[in-house]
């Protein structure tokens, strides 16, 4: 009412997937959070945790496949969205980055997906016996390999498969149906035999053929083998890189699917929405990605995009470039608004003044329709804490 009153726009800003520390210590809500290959969630102990997994106190980011953590956000964005804001923003849409090597994920036991609900959603990934088997054995051990390949052979009958998250289940029509002795193995041994009796039925023995037989006509040849399947090793290889990119695509997916349905409900009042996200969010570095996994590039279009512009340089150019690597990505409808750090009239922490940075900004983005400012806590430390604890 008092932004009203002076002609503002009053939007709500959430953190989205962190939840904060007091949620982690909810009854009921342990399996909610987040988890990755080590067994770790994003609540730490300070005197046992490294130093490289410690994150700020205030985060404790939660599984976006898990049901209940769904409901609970759901449940926030009803209660902001009975006093009408003018938009809602949605922060914290990522998984958490540490320090160090936790700030790289390069295997899938750096990614945050084994929870109960992000395994589970993992594992339904596969579209037969041989597919599960093999999804439940690289995201329990990390990887895969030979013996691996030869027990599935040794198991079941057709190649492994899954399809890609977001993709919709076979309907139950298009599922082949599986021999019951798929699970010791005879399919194979039998399918084997049956080729083999076949085969030598069509070569007969040539001396023992008679003229009738000679002068009958000559039966179509058999069919050309099938293509030999690939070795084992080749196989572990090939699949190894395909369940990286799998595991990586899944977890980007669960940031994505929990982004479109956290916005839904105030779309559908008509309330603008918006997604709040660093640009390096995205990168790959080396041969992993940034643990954080935030694919910005693929958010709404019709959202609006905040960028968190806060690369550090003498002059302002590193801003520039940041928010031209969004304007770049973004579609035309797509409004941006990018934020910046800093202080008003003088340098900080190697940035140069707000208006420094604006000056910049529009010099180089005429078109750019928006600037936002962040934070108060950097501008303003006392009243910070001051406002946290509401004493004025």
């Amino acid at each position: 009412k008092a932004a009203r009153r002076r002609g503002l726009s009053a939007y709500a800003w959430v953190f989205s997937l962190n939840f904060g520390y007091s949620y982690g210590l909810l009854p009921g809500r342990q399996a909610v959070l987040a988890r990755n290959g080590r067994g770790l969630t994003t609540v730490l102990d300070p005197a046992t945790a490294l130093a490289e997994d410690l994150g700020s106190p205030d985060e404790v980011f939660v599984d976006p496949f898990h049901p209940l953590a769904r409901r609970d956000f759901a449940e926030l964005i009803r209660r902001i969205l009975q006093r009408q804001p003018d938009g809602i923003l949605f922060d914290y849409i990522r998984y958490p980055r540490g320090s160090g090597g936790s700030s790289l994920a390069a295997t899938v036991q750096d990614l945050w997906i084994h929870g109960e609900a992000a395994r589970q959603a993992y594992l339904d990934l596969a579209e037969n016996p041989a597919g599960r088997a093999l999804l439940e054995r690289y995201l329990s051990q990390g990887y895969i390999t030979v013996a691996d390949v030869l027990h599935l052979d040794a198991t079941y009958a057709e190649e492994p498969r899954w399809r890609q998250p977001g993709d919709p289940k076979p309907s139950a029509s298009r599922e082949r149906p599986l021999s019951p002795e798929l699970g010791d193995g005879m399919a194979q041994s039998k399918a084997g035999e049956n080729w083999h009796s076949t085969h030598a039925d069509l070569e007969g023995d040539s001396g023992n053929r008679d003229l009738e037989n000679l002068a009958a006509p000559r039966p179509k040849a058999a069919p050309p083998d099938p293509t030999p399947t690939p070795s084992a090793a080749l196989r572990q290889e090939r699949w190894q890189e395909q369940l990286w990119q799998l595991s990586v695509e899944f977890a980007r997916y669960g940031i994505l699917d929990y982004l479109r349905q956290a916005a839904q409900p105030a779309q559908s009042l008509g309330i603008p929405t918006g997604a709040v996200f660093f640009p390096e969010g995205n990168q790959a570095v080396g041969e992993g990605f940034d643990a954080r996994l935030q694919p910005w590039d693929r958010f709404d279009p019709n959202m609006e995009w905040h960028p968190m512009a806060y690369a550090k340089c003498e002059d302002g150019s590193c801003v520039v470039q940041q928010v031209g690597q969004i304007l770049a990505v973004a579609s035309p409808q797509t409004f941006v608004c990018p934020a910046i750090a800093g202080l008003w009239g003088q340098a900080q922490r190697k940035r140069p003044s707000l208006e420094i940075q604006m000056g910049s900004l529009a010099r180089r983005f005429p078109q750019l329709p928006c600037v936002s400012h962040f934070a108060l806590s950097w501008i303003e430390p006392e009243l910070e804490r001051s406002r946290r604890t509401c004493q004025f």
